[in-house]
């Protein structure tokens, strides 16, 4: 995983247990963190860089210095988690998309408090399977994707279901595992159709009701 960062350009090696910081062209400047367990999400909050650390079920920030504050454990009650994959800064919010339980929870970036989730296990839209990605726009609404259902789905800042786009296939508005998301300021939100080998953008009109 990704993500542009005061730092520069972050990128986690989750095979390789740690998080680096890259420079324009790309190549590796320095490191970050090392001997994590399968990091993979990343979301900033000024020089502070979160990374999900998937193979220890928690959150790790990790400061500019490279000093580590570690955000929760294994388990299924508020603040805890199972397999965590995905992360996003929303408002004053941190998002984890918390895989193997199956929905989103949402935290203070500052104590790792827990205020509240939503998602669940099933088939049905707004559900969440598989959850791949999870972003926030401009507007506050926030985005999961979801590789079972290959569908994306927007709720209110809440957490309420607003709607889901998509299903399996491969014409336009349709996936085949959608996985990252990327929010633009100016409203558009970006999917990675990952087996469609393509990226498709979606805006939200009339008044964010429809797609």
């Amino acid at each position: 995983a990704g993500a542009v960062c005061s730092p520069g350009i972050v990128a986690s090696d989750s095979e390789g247990g740690r998080v680096a910081v890259l420079g324009p062209d790309l190549r590796r400047q320095r490191g970050l963190a090392e001997g994590l367990s399968r990091p993979t999400g990343l979301a900033c909050q000024g020089e502070t860089v979160f990374v999900a650390e998937t193979g220890a079920h928690r959150v790790v920030a990790v400061g500019p210095d490279g000093a580590r504050r570690t955000i929760g454990e294994r388990g299924e009650g508020p603040g805890r988690f199972n397999f965590p994959t995905v992360l996003a800064l929303a408002g004053a919010s941190l998002l984890v998309g918390d895989t193997l339980n199956f929905r989103i929870q949402r935290l203070d970036p500052a104590t790792g408090a827990s205020s509240g989730s939503f998602g669940q296990l099933g088939d049905a839209a707004g559900e969440m399977p598989r959850l791949k990605g999870v972003a926030a726009d401009s507007a506050g609404h926030i985005w999961v994707s979801d590789a079972y259902l290959d569908q994306v789905s927007l709720y209110d800042e809440q957490g309420s279901l607003l709607l889901s786009l998509g299903g399996p296939g491969s014409d336009p508005g349709r996936f085949s595992f959608p996985a990252g998301l990327a929010a633009n300021p100016d409203g558009r939100v970006a999917v990675v159709d990952a087996l469609n080998r393509r990226v498709q953008v979606f805006r939200l009109v009339d008044q964010g009701r429809r797609p």
